[in-house]
C-alpha cells in the first residue's frame, strides 16, 4: 500500500521465526501489500495471485518456487485433510479463479451486500487453503488475496492478528470436519467487525451493527447443524477424487 498500514504499525515479529526470517517475511508482506493496492479492483486472476506470492516469498524461497505453483506434495500442520497432488494444482487454480470471479459478480458494494461478500471471502480463503497451491507462504498469500477482495467491494481489509492465529486455524479445521463454511464466515465477520467497531462515523456504526447480525446468523447455522455437510455443495471440485 502507498502509506503505512495498520499491519505495518502493529504486526509483531513471530516468536517461531528467527529475527532475519521475520524481517524478510515482514518486508515481503509489505511489498505484496503495495502491489495489491496498486493492482486495481478488477477481477482476481492467477497472475495476480502468483505475483502476490512472489513478492511475499522471493526472499524466503528459491527462485523456482516463489510465485510458482508447487511441484511437490505437501502437508498442512495439524490439519485433518491433505492437499491435492501437485499435478492437480494448475487445473484447480483455474477452476478456483473462475469461481471466485463468478461469486464476486454476484456481490455488490454496500451494507446490503455484506452477507454475500463475507461468504465469498470465506470461500476464497478456504478453497485456497485446501488446494495449497504453493510450496510455502499459502496463508499469508490468501490473506492478502482476501484483503484485495474486501477492497474490491469497498470494505476495510480483514486483519488476522498473531493473537488470533489459533482461532483462525480452529475455524479452518471446523470447516474440514463439518463441511460448514459458516465456521470461517463467523471468524471473518468477527475480524471485519473489529475494523468498524471503533468508527466515529455513522457508516461505520451501521456496518458494525449489520456485521453483528451476520455473526448471529452464522452462529445459529453452526448450532443448528445436525449432520455433516457434503463440501461438494460448497464447490463442486471438492467432490473430485483429488480431494479424497
Amino acid at each position: 500500500m502507498g502509506r503505512e498500514t495498520d499491519v505495518e504499525k502493529k504486526l509483531p515479529l513471530s516468536e517461531t521465526e528467527t529475527d532475519r526470517e521475520a524481517i524478510l517475511a515482514f518486508q515481503g508482506v509489505h511489498r505484496a501489500l503495495q502491489y495489491t493496492n496498486s493492482s486495481g479492483r478488477g477481477p482476481l486472476t492467477e497472475g495476480i495471485i502468483r505475483e502476490i506470492h512472489r513478492r511475499c516469498m522471493d526472499a524466503l524461497l528459491p527462485e523456482t518456487a516463489a510465485g510458482k505453483y508447487r511441484t511437490m506434495d505437501v502437508g498442512i500442520t495439524k490439519a485433518v485433510v491433505t492437499p491435492p497432488h501437485w499435478s492437480s494444482v494448475p487445473g484447480l487454480m483455474r477452476e478456483y479463479v473462475a469461481e471466485v470471479q463468478r461469486r464476486c459478480q454476484g456481490c455488490g458494494c454496500g451494507l446490503n451486500c455484506l452477507p454475500e461478500v463475507i461468504e465469498t471471502m470465506a470461500f476464497a480463503h478456504y478453497a485456497f487453503a485446501r488446494i495449497h497451491p504453493f510450496e510455502d507462504g499459502n496463508g499469508r498469500t490468501v490473506r492478502l488475496v482476501c484483503d484485495r477482495l474486501a477492497r474490491q467491494h469497498k470494505l476495510k481489509p480483514i486483519i488476522v492478528w498473531p493473537s488470533e492465529r489459533q482461532t483462525y486455524i480452529d475455524a479452518l479445521s471446523a470447516v474440514d470436519k463439518s463441511g460448514n463454511l459458516a465456521h470461517l464466515e463467523l471468524f471473518l465477520a468477527g475480524s471485519l467487525e473489529d475494523r468498524y467497531s471503533d468508527g466515529k462515523v455513522p457508516r461505520d456504526m451501521e456496518y458494525s451493527q449489520r456485521i453483528s447480525q451476520i455473526k448471529d446468523e452464522k452462529l445459529r447455522s453452526i448450532q443448528e447443524q445436525v449432520s455433516l455437510i457434503d463440501l461438494s455443495r460448497v464447490w463442486k471440485p471438492f467432490g473430485w477424487p483429488c480431494f479424497e
